[in-house]
């Protein structure tokens, strides 16, 4: 009887947990460079008063580009781009490393770039 319990718990688990990985977000080293490709920011790093060349043709639109500085904080936010290229200036942008994030209805993609 017990053994009869413990495998009616065991099958509730694995009945509960595999969907769960079947819609789980891939992280493995090959996926996450591939996600990184998806995004190609030039120049990077980025000089001076340069305007900063983002292609965006793998992402369904509208799509959200978020700019964040190292601490974190949302320094750009377009919740509507459209269009396979976008074009950032950095010229408000001080010296350091930054994180651009987008994300569309099927994926979120972050990058590093870097400002001198």
């Amino acid at each position: 009887m017990a053994q009869q319990g413990a495998t009616k718990v065991a099958n509730t688990i694995y009945n509960a947990i595999i969907p769960l990985m079947e819609n789980s977000v891939n992280t493995d080293v090959r996926s996450v460079k591939k996600n990184q490709n998806m995004i190609t920011i030039s120049p990077n790093p980025v000089k001076g008063n340069q305007q900063m060349n983002i292609n965006l043709q793998n992402f369904v639109f509208p799509a959200m580009v978020k700019l964040l500085n190292i601490n974190g904080s949302t320094i750009y936010l377009n919740n509507k781009v459209e269009g396979e290229n976008l074009i950032i200036s950095s010229s408000n942008l001080k010296k350091g490393i930054y994180l651009l994030n987008i994300s569309d209805v099927k994926s979120s993609i972050s990058k590093k770039f870097i400002v001198n």
